[in-house]
């Protein structure tokens, strides 16, 4: 009976731990791990201001802050019916989210406290800025501008209906709506409408860029566009993805990138061969309603307070997002020099403090360029090129 007894009791332990390993590699799908929130509620918007900082919006005026990649999060909650669906951080400090009623508000302290800087009637699906000062907010039927770095918005048009916005370079937006692809080259200020899929009744799901010149977009039901030419013109790449029901898609580099699929939306797929083909790649127990990436990481966020991360530790042949300035010397005094790739020529360098008070802009007009600190105050300052690079410089 005792012997009996002792290999009942091993063969639990040996099942438990079979159970437990099984239970791991379900939880860690390809490398996707769930983060824990610590909230049930719905989670529908990520940006991802870095690798590790990030903001997650949703139900009941939930904020979602981390500094460390999701590893904990600070929770900021601002109740009564509000829902926010939309959010957007120019610095850790400074950001903005979108409410459920068509409020835009801007905090300073991080997600502590708001203030209400623009109402529209309609439902607000994304907020973008392309430089520390011009910026977008999109709705379901109209399109709103700021150029005064979010402290208020203005109406550009009731004909200028927006879905998701994209910025590759400081002056330049490009979104969608339906089957349309909408540019402006001129921060926002008037958009050129091009219609770019007449294939099917389905409409595209959003634009992302590669690089500054580089983007793809894709309908609901699989139609793969590209742009070599910063949204100028696309042309149909393919319908590899032809048979999912596509919500939304981001790209690591030109090769890999990741779609959100599914009639409820909880299928993961990926691509390493910049879209030709799609294989599923992670699936998910909740409604995933939102996915960013920056750099090597992505960041998936959704129903029941769901959030998974994937890291890739593989190099990124052209990121989007992390790009370097480099700056010497640093600590400076008078003077720093900056060196960038020739992609970078044309943009602007925006050299701000810490509150986000733009203190000095220039032109990016060679792949060297000298940036004149003589009449800054010593402290830490943040040098920006476009929207998706920074830098931090000590003087």
């Amino acid at each position: 009976m005792c012997v009996q007894h002792s290999l009942d009791m091993k063969q639990k332990v040996h099942l438990a731990i079979l159970c437990c390993f099984c239970a791991c590699i379900v939880f860690a799908q390809n490398g996707w791990q769930q983060l824990t929130t610590n909230t049930n509620l719905n989670l529908l918007d990520v940006h991802a201001y870095t690798s590790d900082t990030i903001f997650i919006a949703g139900d009941d005026g939930i904020l979602l802050k981390s500094f460390n990649g999701g590893a904990t999060f600070t929770t900021y909650q601002n109740s009564g019916n509000q829902i926010y669906t939309a959010t957007f951080f120019q610095t850790a400090d400074i950001g903005f989210v979108a409410n459920g009623n068509g409020d835009v508000k801007r905090t300073t302290d991080g997600g502590q406290s708001f203030s209400t800087v623009s109402s529209c009637t309609c439902f607000i699906s994304n907020i973008l800025f392309s430089d520390p000062i011009h910026g977008l907010y999109a709705g379901a039927f109209e399109t709103y501008r700021s150029t005064n770095a979010g402290l208020n918005f203005v109406n550009i048009s009731p004909l200028i209906k927006t879905n998701r916005l994209a910025s590759p370079v400081d002056s330049v937006f490009v979104s969608y709506h339906q089957k349309t692809i909408r540019r402006s080259g001129n921060f926002g200020q008037s958009f050129t409408i091009d219609t770019i899929h007449t294939a099917t009744n389905s409409s595209l799901v959003n634009v992302f860029f590669t690089s500054t010149l580089h983007a793809y977009t894709m309908t609901s039901d699989g139609h793969f566009y590209e742009t070599n030419d910063q949204g100028f013109n696309w042309s149909l790449v393919n319908t590899a993805a032809a048979n999912l029901v596509v919500s939304h898609f981001v790209f690591l580099d030109s090769l890999r990138g990741f779609l959100i699929a599914g009639n409820f939306k909880d299928q993961i797929y990926k691509t390493t061969d910049g879209g030709q083909s799609w294989t599923l790649d992670f699936t998910a127990p909740e409604s995933i309603l939102d996915i960013a990436v920056y750099g090597h990481v992505v960041y998936a966020v959704g129903d029941n307070g769901y959030v998974v991360k994937n890291d890739f530790f593989t190099a990124v042949t052209e990121p989007r997002n992390t790009i370097k300035i480099n700056i010497f010397p640093n600590p400076a005094t008078t003077a720093a020099h900056l060196l960038v790739s020739e992609n970078e020529i044309g943009q602007t360098v925006w050299l701000t403090d810490l509150t986000g008070r733009i203190v000095k802009t220039m032109p990016l007009t060679s792949t060297e360029t000298t940036i004149d600190l003589s009449e800054c105050a010593a402290g830490v300052y943040m040098l920006r090129l476009g929207n998706a690079v920074q830098q931090f410089i000590k003087l």
